[in-house]
């Protein structure tokens, strides 16, 4: 075998939202779609996504001496919905959704006066109720 050569071989991302994807779909409507948003001021169009922070997981790999414990990962997440108009002006707020509806880690901090929203949902995941109250707020 030669070092140095793959043979035509590569690193592919095997799971995520992109194998969904149908490319020629979005080569044929984002003309339209872009036609269509020339017509609102972009202070009207706002985009919204949502990502998952997995506080508690550690890394894959680790540097030891010696072969360590295989364990579990912890999945606890937290989802961390951001939201802002085209033009970057109209930021709204971050909304955090997690697992509890008193973490311990807000124990002895008054929610409210916090730069963002927390709520709880037992699989911490957005629901269309919480998008519905998202959107009062937009």
């Amino acid at each position: 075998m030669v070092q140095g050569k793959t043979y035509g071989t590569k690193s592919y991302r095997r799971f995520g939202e992109s194998g969904s994807v149908v490319i020629e779909n979005i080569k044929y409507v984002s003309p339209q779609m872009r036609a269509k948003l020339e017509n609102f001021d972009w202070k009207g169009i706002y985009n919204m996504d949502e990502t998952c922070l997995f506080n508690r997981l550690q890394a894959d790999d680790s540097l030891a001496t010696k072969q360590l414990e295989g364990r579990k990962k912890d999945k606890e997440r937290l989802i961390v919905v951001v939201c802002c108009n085209k033009d970057g002006l109209g930021k709204v707020p971050l909304w955090v959704i997690g697992k509890f509806a008193n973490p311990r880690c807000f124990k002895h901090v008054n929610i409210d006066n916090l730069n963002y929203h927390y709520r709880a949902k037992k699989k911490a995941w957005m629901t269309g109720f919480f998008f519905s109250r998202f959107c009062s707020l937009v």
